[in-house]
């Protein structure tokens, strides 16, 4: 370390010259890195815990279509196996659906009976009547062995008039998966009850169920369906979620950054007392030939050097609370919530985020306060008043 920055840490930590007001604000410093780690970590936790829910019911992704031939779906079907991509071929219909005489629109999906759902794997089951969103089956009265009639207005039968075709179900089960948009609308049923409804034997969606390349399974639908396939990520697909919750972390990001600002403020007068304290040391460096531009370089390096090292002592704290948190987190959250204790998920770009704005907003106010301060002292006229 440069013997005149030794100084500057020495002077700062010793008994008799240490500055409350300085140690107070490099605190503030400490815990503003901490709050901004400690905030995006426990949001992300949240937010990803949501997006985990809807992304196992309706899947990374879907290839939506309609009217293609059987041998170039099964070259989309070569493909995806050839990725190790898992998929869920599925016939997915807008639909009425009927209990009594309470009537609520559906998306019921036409599945194979075994195909893989995260509700059934837990159950051990198959479909065999229809599956229904728990607050769907709540808005419309139905209960489990109960009869409910699909209706699809898009399709009527020729030879009774132009009435709806409909089919008769039994409600095999509720599913509960605490994302509003799968438990308030959709339902799950065979496939082929729906290819009967309709009176095609048809599928129109293939719903991607693990992670992907977009890019190459989207180049690939390019160059061999042009536009007649079209893929959908889930991110898309739910474009106004993905905003509003970058929005939400965008505005508590910028909350947090403004008292970063106020801890910048309290560095600022903290370093003004200081550097008044210290003015005649650093007169005297100058009268033992230390030139000003090295003088106030090495005064530089220290602002660097406190402003560095409460921000890596905040991110410390901050991944230890974080992780704490996230191994030993008591269940402490009320029991209407899905997650009982509090999710984390932390990554690089929180990390760089978190040390960045206290950092950068630090640097900036404590230039301004050695510029302030250089622009005050002249060493000859300081030693001539002595």
């Amino acid at each position: 370390m440069n013997p005149f920055l030794r100084y500057f840490v020495k002077f700062v930590m010793h008994a008799k010259t240490k500055q409350p007001l300085l140690f107070l604000a490099t605190l503030g410093l400490v815990i503003s890195s901490f709050a901004l780690l400690v905030l995006q970590g426990t949001m992300g936790g949240l937010q990803s815990k949501m997006i985990e829910r809807s992304k196992a019911i309706n899947g990374q992704a879907i290839i939506s279509f309609s009217n293609i031939e059987s041998d170039k779906l099964d070259k989309l079907y070569k493909y995806l196996e050839t990725s190790s991509i898992k998929y869920r071929s599925e016939l997915v219909l807008e639909l009425l659906i009927r209990s009594g005489d309470n009537y609520a629109p559906i998306i019921a999906h036409g599945i194979e009976p075994k195909s893989a759902l995260p509700f059934l794997d837990s159950a051990g089951a198959s479909i065999k009547g229809i599956f229904l969103g728990s607050d769907l089956a709540l808005k419309i009265g139905a209960g489990p062995e109960d009869k409910i009639r699909l209706i699809s207005p898009a399709h009527v039968d020729p030879f009774i008039g132009n009435i709806p075709k409909m089919a008769t179900l039994t409600v095999s089960d509720f599913v509960q998966t605490s994302v509003p948009e799968v438990d308030s609308v959709q339902g799950w049923v065979p496939i082929i009850r729906l290819q009967a409804l309709i009176g095609e034997r048809v599928i129109n969606t293939v719903r991607i169920l693990n992670h992907y390349n977009e890019k190459k399974l989207q180049l690939f639908l390019n160059d061999n369906y042009r536009n007649k396939l079209k893929l959908i990520s889930w991110e898309r697909a739910n474009a106004t979620l993905v905003w509003a919750l970058n929005l939400e972390t965008t505005m508590m990001v910028f909350l947090f950054s403004c008292m970063c600002l106020l801890v910048s403020l309290s560095i600022t007068s903290g370093l003004m007392l200081f550097f008044d304290k210290i003015k005649r040391d650093l007169v005297s460096f100058w009268i033992l030939g230390k030139d000003e531009e090295s003088i106030y370089k090495s005064l530089g390096q220290f602002l660097i050097l406190i402003t560095t090292a409460s921000v890596f002592c905040g991110l410390f704290l901050g991944s230890l609370s974080l992780f704490v948190i996230d191994n030993y987190g008591p269940n402490i959250m009320p029991a209407v919530f899905v997650d009982q204790k509090i999710p984390v998920h932390f990554d690089l770009k929180m990390f760089l985020i978190s040390a960045l704005i206290p950092f950068t907003i630090s640097i900036v106010f404590s230039k301004f306060a050695l510029n302030a301060f250089k622009k005050d002292v002249r060493y000859l006229d300081y030693v001539s008043s002595l």
